[in-house]
């Protein structure tokens, strides 16, 4: 049986080896880095695609999609916002009944944001700096005046869909307080 001095020296030796074996192999993944960014430079020097795009399977597109939580500046669960490269779709949370006829629905998110969006983008088109096939699309889906979802295409910029989100937020909690004040 060993005493208590060795295993405690054991102990030590076997951290100081383990200590040893991470630094190696950080180093190992330094060189990898290295290696594997020199490649991507060759592979993009002979092609005008990534080698992310080269190497995802043909014929298969992988999007990513974004999930926010669209919050009342008091914590509250209003919506949420599912987004990718293409389409935003915003869907009030369950429960939550939200009258499009209810101000400032239509006035503001519809009328001045989305309406104002796309404005701006048949300007574009008009001076031949936008493709009238990526002007800004929206649809307001609902179910006897209840809010469903509002789906955005071709929104293009990611500080669009701050803005679409950031104006929703702003919306939706005017229309319940002021469904609350008038209930």
């Amino acid at each position: 049986m060993k005493s208590k001095d060795e295993k405690v020296k054991e102990l030590v030796e076997l951290r100081e080896y383990l200590k040893e074996e991470i630094e190696k192999r950080a180093r190992e993944v330094e060189r990898l880095k290295k290696l594997l960014s020199v490649l991507d430079e060759v592979i993009t020097g002979m092609s005008f695609k990534t080698a992310y795009e080269v190497s995802k399977p043909a014929g298969k597109e992988v999007k990513t999609r974004k999930k926010i939580i669209i919050r009342s500046r008091d914590g509250r669960e209003l919506a949420t916002a599912e987004y990718d490269d293409e389409l935003l779709i915003i869907r009030p949370r369950e429960g939550l009944k939200l009258d499009v006829k209810t101000p400032p629905f239509i006035p503001f998110l519809v009328n001045k944001v989305l309406l104002g969006m796309k404005v701006s983008d048949r300007k574009l088109v008009i001076e031949g700096k936008l493709d009238p096939s990526k002007v800004i699309d929206y649809e307001v889906e609902t179910d006897n005046d209840i809010l469903k979802e509002i789906r955005v295409k071709n929104y293009r910029e990611e500080g669009r869909v701050k803005r679409i989100i950031d104006a929703s937020r702003w919306t939706f909690e005017r229309m319940l307080a002021k469904s609350r004040r008038e209930g």
